[in-house]
């Protein structure tokens, strides 16, 4: 199994890298590698990179690189616009498995309803690198700073397909009946007292498409894997 690394910094020229202690403490206590060993490094931005230990310390490992590959960033990329839930360990639940999935971008909202309205996004963002290593992926997803919706819809977007999912009757059909596998794609997910009337009404005025993810009440944190999981289906 590859044991992958990340450093932003990097780009296809490098041949070097000093690793931070965290990276460090995992290369050498938890892998337990030495002097010679291979590894990967991506920099998020689709390159990866063969590496050799150069200096394994629980501290201040280095490693020396050889570029293989790039990564070309596909057109079809996914974003989900999603209020907090109430409980912060399901918002982080989310950024893991999404990333695992092969999000793009993830949106943290605030809305009229919601109950959460602060966000640790150090915390997130550790989170949600940890989970980029793991998924052996080479793009990086982005996580935004918590946004008000009424700000999202200001920013606009040049996603070329926006649906919103709430639970006002409606004439809503599947999502993924809708999805092009080729279009970039951007779905709002509400807080679990659902987006206002007056959000739906706003969104809709905006070109969003208002659809279904099935006859089940769901979670603020599981509709947003659903959805995901249903236009990436479609690709």
């Amino acid at each position: 199994m590859s044991q992958r690394f990340y450093d932003p910094t990097l780009d296809k020229y490098s041949t070097f890298c000093k690793l931070d202690a965290i990276q460090s403490g995992h290369l050498y206590k938890v892998l337990r590698k030495s002097v010679g060993d291979k590894v990967e490094f991506t920099n998020g931005k689709g390159d990866l990179f063969s590496a050799t230990v150069s200096l394994a310390h629980p501290k201040k490992s280095e490693v020396e690189l050889s570029y293989l590959l790039s990564e070309a960033l596909t057109e079809n990329q996914i974003t989900i616009a999603m209020a907090l839930p109430k409980s912060m360990d399901r918002f982080e639940w989310f950024i893991e498995k999404a990333t695992e999935i092969g999000i793009a971008r993830i949106i943290p909202l605030t809305s009229r309803f919601s109950e959460r309205k602060n966000l640790n996004k150090e915390r997130a963002e550790r989170i949600l690198d940890s989970a980029f290593k793991q998924s052996l992926r080479l793009h990086r997803p982005i996580l935004d700073d918590l946004t008000p919706i009424t700000t999202h819809f200001e920013k606009g977007g040049e996603w070329e397909q926006k649906f919103i999912g709430h639970c006002y009757p409606g004439d809503k059909t599947d999502l993924i009946e809708h999805c092009d596998s080729k279009k970039s794609k951007l779905m709002l997910i509400g807080p679990e007292g659902d987006f206002s009337e007056e959000e739906v009404n706003q969104a809709l005025d905006l070109g969003y498409e208002e659809v279904s993810l099935g006859s089940s009440r769901l979670r603020t944190e599981t509709a947003g894997l659903m959805a995901l999981a249903r236009m990436i289906l479609k690709e």
